[in-house]
């Protein structure tokens, strides 16, 4: 994670950078205790003897919720309070010592007791909860089969597939052996991107699925696919619910939640900022209500329930602001420019759809 702190305080007038903001390792807070359910604390960062800035967590199931203050603008703002709500995702990394991929590894066994804590763990929590293992198993960047040396584990795709499903059935086993009956499975390949020929043999079974999903973005890039085959700016249901004629294939809502009678759940996506056109953010979000209309056949997804958006502040690999209200569009994005924040910029399309009666039908 990354991204948070009280903004650019120390240089006025000058533009956000990257390197300038404090950021939080997911991993190291696992370690410490400070993601179990019901911890209260608080970090800080300090520069030499300065005291620079400090962070408050809370942390629930599936969440930890970050308090923290911060000029939006810089010195010549006012300080403004900001509760920010941030969703885990948990999936097994490899381990330093052993040079094997993550597959390899949980097969052999030698990842059992991680693995069963974990079980143990969330069957005790006494809720529902969704895990998403190995999530965009497909894309070409992919770790879960390679080796600490980058290199393949498994040589053919025909072996990365069989694979991909063993490895799957040996977690949900674990956890069922656990009896962490409160605790689903959520499949979810990148939709457009990576092998599709990958995902078409890698679905592990229905007694073993409990969830279908898929992760994909407009990056409204000229360069890189937004949707299946397609680049530019892509709305929603070109991205979910394409047709075969888009790119010569079924999207993954029918190819897998429909034909196997699975709920289907978008585990990421979220849209860049158009500045020629300022309200096509918002109109963007607000119409994935329309994937619930049975009137609007080019754009129904019968088996829809929900979609996860990246409200992420910044991802270092891309320098992507994927915040809902952010204005950042690809060109600034390829600069290093992060955006700026404003209801306008995409939030109130949010907020149209979560008052969708399509939508929120509930």
């Amino acid at each position: 994670m990354g991204g948070f702190g009280s903004g650019n305080w120390y240089r006025f007038g000058t533009k956000d950078a990257v390197e300038e903001y404090c950021a939080l390792d997911v991993r190291k807070l696992n370690r410490e205790g400070m993601l179990d359910p019901g911890y209260r604390g608080s970090l800080t960062w300090w520069q030499g003897e300065r005291n620079v800035s400090s962070i408050g967590l809370l942390v629930e199931h599936g969440r930890v919720v970050l308090k923290y203050r911060h000029r939006r603008g810089g010195l010549g703002d006012e300080w403004e309070d900001v509760e920010q709500a941030v969703y885990l995702t948990w999936t097994p990394d490899r381990w330093s010592g052993n040079g094997e991929s993550v597959i390899r590894q949980i097969l052999s066994g030698v990842r059992d007791p991680c693995i069963d804590a974990m079980a143990a763990k969330l069957r005790d929590k006494g809720v529902r909860i969704m895990l998403r293992p190995f999530h965009e198993f497909n894309d070409a960047g992919a770790q879960y089969h390679r080796r600490g040396d980058g290199t393949l584990d498994y040589a053919t795709e025909a072996a990365q597939r069989q694979a991909l499903i063993d490895v799957w059935r040996y977690l949900v086993g674990r956890f069922q052996a656990a009896g962490a009956n409160n605790v689903g499975f959520f499949w979810a390949p990148d939709e457009g991107g990576g092998s599709r020929s990958l995902v078409s043999l890698s679905y592990p079974g229905n007694a073993y699925v409990d969830w279908v999903g898929s992760d994909r973005y407009n990056s409204a890039s000229l360069i890189h696919f937004s949707g299946c085959a397609v680049n530019g700016w892509v709305e929603f249901y070109r991205i979910f619910n394409y047709p075969i004629s888009q790119c010569g294939q079924q999207n993954f809502h029918d190819q897998f939640a429909v034909a196997n009678g699975k709920p289907f759940f978008v585990g990421e996506t979220s849209t860049r900022y158009d500045s020629a056109i300022p309200g096509r953010k918002n109109t963007w979000y607000a119409d994935i209500a329309k994937a619930k209309d049975p009137a609007d056949t080019a754009r129904y997804m019968p088996n829809l329930i929900g979609v996860s958006v990246f409200d992420q502040y910044i991802v270092g690999e891309n320098n992507s602001d994927s915040r809902i209200d952010s204005n950042q569009t690809d060109a600034m994005a390829t600069s290093g420019t992060l955006g700026t924040q404003d209801p306008a910029y995409g939030l109130n399309g949010w907020v149209t759809l979560a008052r969708d009666a399509r939508w929120n039908a509930g």
